[in-house]
């Protein structure tokens, strides 16, 4: 598992791979992903809770890329 960076500008990413990054604005209250068309979602709470639930949506969608592979 990729560790969460804090870069300069108070956004956290997530690298997962040069073409698929996540990152969460903690200030502003958003997470986004490059390499999935547009942003994952809005996400309350704390940044913590924040980086939980974007990992859990990652996982939902690598499932289904992986079962949608199988068919």
């Amino acid at each position: 598992m990729q560790n969460w960076v804090l870069k300069d500008d108070n956004i956290h990413q997530l690298k997962i791979s040069e073409a698929f990054i996540i990152e969460i604005n903690a200030v502003e209250g958003y997470a986004i992903c490059t390499g999935i068309d547009g942003k994952i979602g809005l996400i309350d709470g704390h940044l913590e809770e924040q980086k939980r639930n974007v990992i859990k949506v990652v996982k939902a969608i690598f499932g289904d890329i992986l079962q949608n592979l199988g068919d």
